[in-house]
């Protein structure tokens, strides 16, 4: 069996990985396909989640997952531009806050398992809310390493500037909207909507980037 090199397996990493992670976000219990909660709501969130038990389960595994999977394609993507060209400094400042960020996503996520299982509602509710704090941390440093990462892409000649560009924009958006949503509970839910979006911009733009880099061999 030969050896696949970290281009060809960053690359699939930022291809699979964000995609990977986004659609069991939207599939969890709560999120925007299986019985939409607003977020500041803890009881009927905590609720939903322990109906939905087996799901809250899979997405919990998934998502770490592809989040993982993610991270490593960044690293493998700043190795590429480490090597020559434009970039490198914000790129090495973006992969340490994609590293926090993930940190930040994995705690959240797997936060879930126990809300599922736990039959003490108020050990559930407590849980819940401190898994929102990793949450928030995971969306501020992971937004900040989008918009390094993006920025510092969009120097160079060897990737879509365009595309680079409007990814950096959309880590913007995801940031202020963090910032809002945290802020003014009234706000959370619609921010939660704007910054979904913005991810998918970004998800979008991963799928480019490790295609171009899984070409490069």
């Amino acid at each position: 069996m030969g050896t696949i090199s970290i281009n060809r397996l960053g690359g699939l990493s930022l291809i699979i990985g964000p995609v990977l992670a986004l659609v069991f976000f939207f599939m969890a219990p709560g999120q925007m396909l299986v019985e939409q909660t607003d977020p500041t709501d803890t009881a009927g969130f905590v609720k939903v989640m322990q109906d939905n038990a087996v799901l809250t389960h899979l997405t919990s595994f998934v998502i770490p997952l592809g989040l993982v999977m993610m991270l490593f394609g960044f690293y493998a993507l700043q190795g590429l531009v480490r090597t020559g060209g434009n970039g490198d400094s914000l790129s090495r400042l973006g992969i340490i806050f994609l590293l926090f960020g993930v940190i930040g996503w994995v705690m959240s996520s797997g936060m879930g398992h126990i809300v599922a299982n736990t039959d003490n509602t108020d050990i559930a509710k407590s849980v819940f809310q401190a898994s929102g704090g990793f949450n928030i941390i995971g969306n501020l440093a992971g937004a900040l390493g989008f918009l390094a990462f993006s920025l510092a892409i969009s120097t160079r000649d060897d990737f879509n500037k365009n595309m680079a560009i409007i990814a950096a924009l959309a880590s913007g958006v995801l940031l202020i909207t963090t910032v809002i949503g945290t802020s003014d509970n009234t706000q959370a839910n619609t921010m939660g909507m704007i910054g979904g979006i913005s991810y998918i911009v970004v998800a979008a733009w991963s799928v480019m980037i490790g295609m171009a880099i899984h070409k490069k061999g």
